[in-house]
């Protein structure tokens, strides 16, 4: 012990900042049976706080000494996986808002629109909507702060706070002439884990989960069960789409609504003895018979793919959608000092069959030598309890994979310019389409096509693209003047036809509009069944629902 302690009091006299004597408090009060390790971690301690002292002390620049140290655990952290990361105060209101379910705030979302920070969804029940704050609205200062030149974050920190206290905003309107002063008094808001539930046929349950934060268990079982008492549920498509997850805990609580009392749902296994633990279904399932679809893509993460592995390896339901993101690492949060933690992988989880969902091979670009162990294997085949095949190291493939077209260049160049979105704004404040949802008709495409004239609308064809790349290749290699004649007209035929985009893309461009207009009137509810009569992978799910024959052929082992 005599050269740890010489270790110890090196720093603690060299040394004054927080962040290293944390490092060092929990250095001191681990007890290590490999010498070697010890001499190691010692070794690396003492030579860590030279090179940062005598950087601090000589560097040609002065140096913030606990932005240096920042950026040294950034460092740190970086040559292991990407969830592994300090979290300072501002971080750790998203860690609270998952653990607890509820944060201090108005009940606003914020996003970019057109450069501008811009409301883009009201809670409906706190005090932004109560007050009339409205999708659309342009923020211009929060507090005494002008937040032109202030990131999303930075006004997100700002606007939450705790409940009870105010805050004061200046916004811009459509339809307004000067801006509009609002004091709002930040309540407790509660997050909305169930994004939709409800009967879209009669007694065929459509559920979207949007995370798993503390609750989320609860709350769609009792959502369920009130459904229940209004009929007789035959059959449920769960949405875990772009859910990127939260709590293991939560995702244990929802499988279990799926899934008997009793059977395993996921198990995790880490170094330590305390990261090896199976997670049984402790209730009763609420709904273990009826038929089950469960939609993925590729930005179901962490908890999603716990409750979609689990129904998939017990053979519960059918999963139709695209291969989920493969996020199979499982992480604890452990304290540094007030309002500041360590978020560390600490184990992976495991799916009833045995398998790891994790994708990346995170190893892979660690420094040589950094891990003294290698990757899980990947592809290795597992099977369900039915004796189907699964397989591990690629996140959860469906078992129907379904994949949606991709908006067309056209339409997401008006979405990134905020086109569909503010001309949906100016509709909400027209008097005309107060009293009821408009509908997008021919007159009303008309209308928008004048709308994105009048904002000078432009963007950049695929075939322009792959032209102006031509045309620099030819220029490059000295082609012919007969060359660039042709390549010439081909520039024209592209210009001709691409005065037809609008056309082409007309009925896109309506389902883009409806789906804005229902979120208006409607909110997110207007919005997801609006987009329901498009989507592809839950009319997939819906066929299989009603088809018995092949519901249960999908399920089944196929010799």
């Amino acid at each position: 012990m005599k050269n740890y302690s010489y270790t110890f009091r090196f720093l603690r006299r060299s040394l004054m900042t927080a962040p290293l004597l944390v490092l060092l408090l929990i250095v001191s009060t681990q007890s290590f049976a490999d010498d070697e390790r010890y001499i190691k971690i010692n070794r690396s301690i003492e030579l860590f706080g030279r090179v940062y002292q005598e950087i601090i002390n000589n560097y040609v620049d002065e140096i913030d000494p606990e932005k240096f140290m920042r950026a040294g655990i950034d460092g740190m952290l970086g040559a292991l996986d990407p969830y592994t990361v300090y979290i300072d105060e501002r971080g750790r209101d998203e860690v609270d808002l998952l653990t607890t379910g509820r944060y201090g705030g108005v009940g606003i979302t914020i996003g970019m629109r057109n450069g501008a920070l811009t409301i883009t969804s009201v809670t409906e029940g706190y005090a932004a909507q109560k007050q009339g704050l409205m999708i659309g609205d342009r923020i211009l200062s929060v507090g005494e702060y002008d937040v032109s030149t202030m990131s999303m974050g930075d006004v997100r920190s700002m606007v939450r706070g705790e409940p009870g206290t105010s805050i004061d905003f200046v916004i811009e309107r459509e339809g307004e002439t000067e801006p509009l002063s609002f004091t709002l008094v930040r309540e407790s808001i509660r997050v909305r884990n169930v994004t939709y539930a409800g009967f879209t046929e009669p007694g065929i349950v459509y559920l979207k989960l949007e995370r798993f934060s503390r609750g989320t268990g609860g709350e769609a079982r009792q959502i369920l069960r009130e459904l229940q008492r209004e009929d007789r549920i035959d059959g449920v498509i769960l949405d875990l789409r772009n859910n990127s997850g939260g709590l293991l805990d939560a995702a244990v609580e929802v499988a279990n609504i799926f899934i008997p009392r009793g059977t395993l749902i996921v198990a995790t296994r880490g170094r330590t003895s305390d990261s090896v633990r199976r997670y049984v279904a402790s209730q009763d399932a609420l709904l273990s018979e009826v038929p089950l679809v469960v939609l993925i893509n590729g930005n179901s993460a962490s908890a999603s793919e716990i409750v979609a592995g689990a129904i998939q390896d017990l053979d519960r339901g059918v999963l139709i959608g695209t291969r989920s993101f493969g996020k199979g690492l499982v992480q604890t949060v452990a304290p540094l000092r007030t309002n500041e933690q360590l978020k560390i992988t600490t184990s992976r989880y495991y799916t009833p069959s045995g398998r790891s969902i994790q994708t990346a091979d995170y190893l892979s670009g660690a420094p040589k030598g950094l891990f003294a162990v290698d990757s899980d294997s990947l592809y290795t085949e597992y099977k369900t309890t039915a004796g189907r095949l699964v397989y591990e190291g690629k996140g959860i493939d469906p078992d129907t994979t379904v994949t949606p077209p991709d908006a067309s260049r056209y339409v997401h160049q008006l979405n990134r310019q905020a086109l569909v979105f503010r001309f949906a704004t100016r509709l909400v404040h027209a008097d005309e389409y107060v009293e009821k949802q408009p509908v997008v008709d021919d007159l009303l495409l008309d209308r928008f096509m004048n709308f994105i004239k009048e904002n000078n609308f432009e963007y950049i064809d695929a075939g322009e693209e792959i032209l102006e790349n031509l045309r620099r290749t030819a220029e490059e290699e000295n082609y012919s003047s007969q060359f660039f004649k042709e390549l010439e007209g081909l520039e024209n035929y592209i210009r001709t036809d691409k005065k037809q985009a609008f056309t082409r893309h007309r009925d896109e461009i309506k389902r883009e509009l409806i789906s804005e207009i229902a979120t208006r009137y409607n909110g997110d509810r207007g919005r997801i069944e609006t987009e329901l009569h498009y989507d592809m992978q839950y009319s997939t799910a819906m066929d299989y629902i009603k088809n018995k024959p092949l519901y249960q052929l999908q399920l089944s082992v196929v010799e």
